[in-house]
This record gives C-alpha cells, structure tokens and sequence, in this order.
C-alpha cells in the first residue's frame, strides 16, 4: 500500500480511541498484560463470584484500537480470537476511531430493532464488522490465511 499524507488525519482518532480503551481500566481492572503483535493485550480482573468485568461478558473486546481486553487466560491463548479482535484493530483506524464505534453501535440498535429487541446475539451477528471479523477468524483456522495478523 502506498502511503498517502492523508493518513495522518488518522492519528488524532486513534489515539482518542486508544485513551477510550485504556480508561477501561477503571471498571475493568488489570490482571494481566502485554505487548504482542502491535497490540496491548490486557485480560481483565474478574468479580469475587468469578465472572468477567467486561460489559456484554464477550471473550475479547477491542475498540477499534491496538488495545485488546480479554475475559480469560483462555481468551488470552486464543489464536483465533487475537485475529478476530486484531481485525476490529483495523476497522477502527481505517474507521477513525471513535467513529468506528459509533458506527458500530448504530447498526447493532438497526439489527436488534429488525429482530424486534430479541435475543441481543441475533443482533450482534449481523453487524457487517463482526461478519467480517468472523469470516477472517475462521478463515485463519481452517488454515486459508495462514499470515493474519496476530499470530
């Protein structure tokens, strides 16, 4: 790919959205992190009833950012899931940031108001960049795309 000066309009979105990530770490807590493959990787403190502090309770959550909270040690030695979450990495900086997350959350609301405000993981299925996100992840692990980012 060719860089283009206009890449640099950018930076600002993505450093907004990588601080939006890191104040996380208020409800969220640290248990764990690490530098990997362009991306911080955080696996977030669990509840005194065991249970993950992430909202939506999803195995690994990225807001459009190099910065990747996982729910578990398990999530967290997962090949598959660090290239579905590094996929939403990219959504986010080609979608500048914050934007890709309001985006994000807008087609979610149109899908679950389609569906009647049914069950929420019909809704979440359909957004174009969770489809995308899976269709990687899969494609990764049936060995299709062997060099995804992540591993």
């Amino acid at each position: 790919m060719k860089w283009r000066w206009w890449y640099l309009l950018l930076v600002p979105f993505t450093v907004l959205n990588v601080l939006a990530s890191l104040l996380l770490m208020i409800p969220y807590g640290v248990e764990r992190m690490r530098w990997k493959a362009g991306c911080l990787e955080i696996i977030a403190k669990r509840n005194g009833d065991g249970e993950t502090r992430i909202w939506g309770k999803p195995w690994g959550q990225s807001l459009g950012c190099p910065v990747i909270w996982y729910a578990s040690e398990r999530a967290w030695d997962d090949p598959g899931l660090r290239v579905h979450e590094r996929c939403h990495t990219i959504q986010g900086i080609l979608g500048l940031g914050l934007l890709f997350g309001v985006a994000y959350g807008i087609h979610f609301l149109w899908e679950w108001a389609l569906i009647k405000f049914g069950p929420w993981h019909s809704a979440y299925m359909r957004i174009w960049a969770e489809r995308q996100a899976y269709r990687i992840q899969d494609e990764f692990e049936a060995g299709q795309r062997p060099g995804a980012w992540g591993e």
